[in-house]
């Protein structure tokens, strides 16, 4: 799906196995867009969240957290292996807010602010590494113009 901007993007997920977790946006195809992470491990130490960017095939990495003591109210790193999770990503033109909370606790957390302004526009979708992932209670506000398929990637990295 296209988003408009300023959207706000509501997903919730489970992941099967250590790994990581991802929300693509801003897609234009498999050499352009953002994809926000959450890594998952049985180790809290190898758990993370990072915002990276793909850029004419070259990856980079606009911000990674591998510590909770930069999020200091966070009652959980990265994810947990079959725990629940709600996300909220908000997208406005080249500025990228993503926030989390344990399913069930109403207030989320923003754990990642980032400006960056190289693409434009694209699609959204999830993706997964290492893991499966169940997906649910996926909202767009405003909603998306027009309607398409949605991206799923899953990545060998």
């Amino acid at each position: 799906m296209e988003v408009k901007k300023g959207a706000s993007i509501l997903f919730d997920f489970r992941a099967s196995h250590s790994g990581a977790v991802g929300f693509v946006f801003k897609y234009l195809d498999q050499n352009n867009f953002y994809i926000f992470e959450i890594g998952g491990s049985s180790l809290v130490t190898a758990r993370y969240f990072q915002v990276r960017r793909i850029l004419d095939g070259v990856w980079t990495t606009l911000r990674r957290i591998n510590t909770n003591a930069e999020i200091p109210f966070l009652p959980f790193f990265g994810y947990e292996v079959k725990a629940w999770y709600s996300v909220q990503a908000i997208i406005e033109e080249d500025e990228f807010k993503f926030s989390i909370a344990l399913l069930g606790i109403s207030q989320r957390i923003q754990i990642l602010h980032i400006n960056d302004d190289k693409i434009k526009r694209g699609k959204v979708g999830f993706s997964t590494s290492g893991t499966e992932a169940v997906f649910a209670e996926i909202s767009i506000r405003p909603p998306a113009i027009p309607f398409c398929n949605i991206i799923i990637l899953q990545s060998p990295f």
